[in-house]
C-alpha cells in the first residue's frame, strides 16, 4: 500500500458500556475513524480513495467534511462529494462500506478548522435558522444514507464568536437530538482537548445529555507556533516543565472532561498517525524542550513544515527515536529537525489507560489529525488548533536540565542503539506502516480484556 499507510486521519478508541440505541455497533468499544476526504487529491502512494477502506477496520467512520451555507448543512467539495454533474459520489461510496459491514456506522462531520466559528455563533443564536439547520440535516442524513452527524464547531465562543455560544450550542444539541430521536440518527462532536477553551465553549454536562459520544482532539498540544520543542500529544507532564504547560497532556484533558461531567463511556480519546516538528536552534541540543527556531522541514507527502505523517517518519532510517518514560511517548532527531509523534509502544499504552481506567499504569485510539479521530489527514493540517491556548501555556524562557535523563534510547543485543524509525520493531516484525501498527497493537491490548474480535488498522 506504500504511503497509503496513512490514510485515515483519526482513529479513536474507547471501551464503552451502550445504553439505549440505535448505534449499529454491537461492540463494548468504539474506534471511530475519521476520513479526511482531499487525500483523493493526492498523488501516487499517496492518494487514498474510499475503496483503499477496509469496512471491517473501525466501528464509526467520520467523513470530513460538511459546510454550512445559508444556515444548511451542505457538500464542502461537490464534484467529490457528489454524483451529480459527473461528480466522484464520495457520500455514495462512503456509505456502500456498510454492504460489506452491516454493523459499521456511518457519519457526516460538518465545520473543522477552515470553517471558524462565527457563521455557526451566528446560527445557533437565532431560532429560525436552527430550525432549518436541523431540518437540513435530518434531511441530509437521510439522502446520503448517513447515520449521524459529528458536529465540529471549532469553537464555540472562540474565534470570533460570542460568549452566548456556550449555551446555544447546547440549545443547538437539544433540537438536534429531539430531530435525530424518531431516525435513530447519531449525533457527536468534535471538542478541544485546552482547559481555557473547555471552559469558554462547553457546558459539559450539557453536551453529555444529548451526544452519543465526545471526540477529544487531545493532539496539536505542542508545536512549532511555540519556541521549544514540545511533544504532539504526551499523555504526561514533565515535572520541569512550567505550570501553564502540565495541563497541555492527554491525561489532564481526559481528566478534566469527566471532572467537569463528561460520561466516561462517552469520552472518544483523539489521537493522530502524524507528528509535529521543529527546527531545533543548535543539532546537539536535541532533548525534549530544546529550544527551537520555527517549524520542521516540510515531509515529502504531507508537504505541510511542522508535522510530518508516520508514513514520512518509519520509512526514513536516518531518523533517531528517543523515548521519554515521564510523557509515555516518543520524539525522534536527524540533525537540525526534531519531531514528537506517537509509535507502537506509546499507542500502546494510551489504549491501555483507557482500558485501566485512566490510570498511570501501563485509543482510535483517535489517529491522524482529526485529524483518528480528529479529522484531519496528516499533510491537510489546518491550522493548530492550540495556538487557541497561548494563555495556558506561559511557557518558560528557560528549561532546566532533569537531575537525571528523563529519556530512554533502545537497545538491542545487548548493545547501545538508539531506535530507528524506520525499523520499529514489535514482537518480532518490521512495523513500517500505521495500519500495521494499529492492527497489532490493538489485537494485542484486545486480547487482554477478552475483545477477541477487535481488529484496527490504517491503510
Amino acid at each position: 500500500m506504500g504511503f497509503r499507510s496513512v490514510c485515515l486521519l483519526l482513529l479513536v478508541v474507547a471501551i464503552a458500556v451502550f445504553a439505549q440505541s440505535k448505534d449499529r455497533n454491537q461492540k463494548k468499544y468504539k474506534v471511530v475513524c475519521y476520513l479526511g476526504s482531499w487525500a483523493n487529491y493526492r498523488g501516487g502512494d499517496a492518494k487514498f480513495l474510499i475503496e483503499h477502506i477496509d469496512p471491517n477496520i473501525c466501528t464509526h467512520v467520520i467523513y470530513g467534511f460538511a459546510k454550512l451555507a445559508n444556515n444548511q448543512i451542505a457538500a464542502y467539495d461537490p464534484y467529490l462529494d457528489l454524483k451529480e454533474n459527473w461528480g466522484l459520489g464520495a457520500f455514495q461510496r462512503f456509505n456502500n462500506l456498510k454492504k460489506a459491514n452491516p454493523q459499521l456506522s456511518t457519519l457526516i462531520a460538518i465545520g473543522g478548522w477552515n470553517e471558524g466559528s462565527q457563521k455557526y455563533s451566528a446560527m445557533a443564536a437565532d431560532a429560525g435558522a436552527r430550525a432549518t439547520f436541523v431540518k437540513s440535516a435530518v434531511d441530509f442524513c437521510k439522502k446520503y444514507d448517513f447515520d449521524g452527524l459529528d458536529m465540529d464547531w471549532e469553537y464555540p465562543a472562540n474565534r470570533g464568536g460570542a460568549a452566548a455560544d456556550k449555551q446555544n450550542f447546547i440549545t443547538l444539541l437539544k433540537e438536534l437530538k429531539e430531530a435525530f430521536a424518531p431516525h435513530g440518527l447519531l449525533l457527536s462532536a468534535a471538542v478541544s482537548a485546552g482547559k481555557n477553551t473547555i471552559d469558554t465553549a462547553y457546558d459539559i454536562p450539557g453536551m453529555a445529555k444529548y451526544l452519543d459520544f465526545i471526540n477529544v482532539m487531545a493532539y496539536d498540544l505542542h508545536g512549532s507556533w511555540e519556541k521549544t520543542a514540545g511533544h504532539n500529544a504526551p499523555l504526561y507532564e514533565r515535572p520541569e516543565e512550567s505550570e501553564g504547560d502540565k495541563i497541555l497532556n492527554v491525561d489532564y484533558a481526559i481528566k478534566y472532561w469527566e471532572k467537569m461531567g463528561a460520561p466516561k463511556s462517552k469520552i472518544i480519546l483523539g489521537m493522530g498517525t502524524y507528528g509535529r516538528s521543529f527546527t531545533l536552534a543548535n543539532p546537539s541540543d536535541n532533548k525534549l524542550g530544546a529550544a527551537t527556531t520555527g517549524p520542521g522541514r516540510a515531509g515529502p507527502m504531507t508537504k505541510e513544515p511542522g508535522m510530518l505523517g508516520y508514513n514520512e517518519l518509519c520509512l526514513d532510517k536516518e531518523w533517531t527515536e528517543v523515548f521519554v518514560p515521564k510523557v509515555e511517548a516518543p520524539y525522534a532527531y536527524k540533525g537540525n529537525q526534531w519531531v514528537g509523534y506517537d509509535n507502537v509502544k506509546s499507542i500502546g499504552i494510551k489504549v491501555d489507560y483507557l482500558i485501566k481506567g485512566r490510570t498511570r499504569r501501563w485509543h482510535d485510539l483517535v489517529v491522524g489529525d482529526r485529524r483518528l479521530p480528529r479529522q484531519v489527514r496528516p499533510g491537510q493540517v489546518p491550522p493548530p488548533h492550540h495556538h487557541l491556548h497561548q494563555a495556558e501555556r506561559r511557557r518558560q524562557q528557560t528549561h532546566r536540565q532533569p537531575r537525571r535523563p528523563d529519556h530512554q534510547e533502545t537497545r538491542r543485543g545487548g548493545a547501545h542503539q538508539p531506535t530507528r524509525t524506520g525499523l520499529q520493531v514489535h514482537q518480532g516484525r518490521l512495523l513500517p506502516r500505521p495500519r500495521q501498527l494499529l492492527r497489532l497493537l490493538l489485537l494485542r491490548q484486545a486480547g487482554r480484556v477478552g475483545l477477541r474480535k477487535a481488529q484496527v488498522q490504517l491503510r
